[in-house]
């Protein structure tokens, strides 16, 4: 069994080979995981204007999945999204589009990608490795509706935050293939690791994941259309990006681990210091 730090700390090589063939950006002055949240709200609520600047969309023709903003130049997403579902091909960057700068999606800003990079060691079956490094065609500007999501220091906890919240435009309606055109959060707990293993079995719920929801009541977790969207801590007033949405399975979202060696691979890139 693993516990939840040994799982942030094991997702370190995936985003490590995933930004090896990214380039290097300049410093940017702009502060990460700005706080504009409301303070906690229980259960999901309609994000306010630019509550969470870092979110954004990210469409592939009829395909939508949500997305993170790392710096200037690099959107992290999950892998699933970046692959067509039927012949596992990754899609050409001159087919995707990353829309960011509002909670309304329709008064998002389009930008064109340069390059898409899906992790190698991918596996859609369980999804394993599920992520991906956009790289955008042009440098965003950073404003107050436009921001970079703070990076995890190795050795911190997603349980150890104040509280986690996940966010997206996706369908809150089990029997509707429409997707909400406000943005919408909701808090997440931390499951037990132990536990999560054990309800799930621990060839989808390995050292590369973790589950978040409320396990015993249900009711709360994250839609379809949510997946790449961030898994978001707050964590002395600001926010990290801890995890990055993948599935969701009863009352409880899968998580893939975002973890430290990042950092190490974008040592320009704004993140929260402890």
């Amino acid at each position: 069994m693993f516990t939840t730090q040994e799982i942030v700390l094991s997702l370190s090589y995936i985003v490590y080979i995933c930004l090896l063939s990214c380039p290097q950006v300049k410093t940017q002055s702009t502060v990460c995981g700005p706080n504009h949240s409301r303070g906690r709200v229980v259960g999901g609520w309609p994000a306010a204007e630019c509550e969470f600047p870092w979110q954004v969309a990210i469409t592939i023709g009829s395909v939508f999945c949500g997305g993170s903003i790392v710096d200037k130049r690099h959107i992290v997403t999950a892998a699933h999204c970046m692959k067509d579902k039927n012949t596992g091909a990754v899609y050409p960057a001159s087919s995707v589009y990353v829309r960011v700068g509002s909670s309304s999606i329709s008064s998002t800003k389009f930008y064109r990608v340069a390059n898409v990079y899906v992790h190698p060691r991918h596996i859609q079956s369980i999804n394993d490795y599920d992520v991906a490094v956009l790289t955008l065609a042009q440098d965003l500007i950073f404003s107050y509706c436009v921001a970079p999501i703070c990076l995890p220091d190795y050795w911190e906890n997603p349980e150890d935050a104040d509280y986690c919240t996940s966010s997206g435009w996706g369908v809150t309606d089990f029997y509707s293939y429409s997707l909400q055109q406000k943005l919408r959060a909701v808090e997440l707990p931390i499951v037990n690791q132990n536990q999560c293993q054990q309800s799930y079995g621990s060839r989808l719920i390995n050292n590369l994941k973790f589950c978040a929801g409320d396990y015993i009541n249900g009711g709360i977790d994250t839609c379809q259309g949510d997946s790449g969207g961030p898994l978001m801590c707050l964590r002395q007033g600001r926010f990290v990006l801890y995890g990055i949405v993948y599935s969701v399975y009863g009352d409880v979202t899968w998580i893939l681990s975002v973890s430290y060696i990042i950092n190490d691979l974008m040592p320009n890139s704004p993140r929260q210091t402890v």
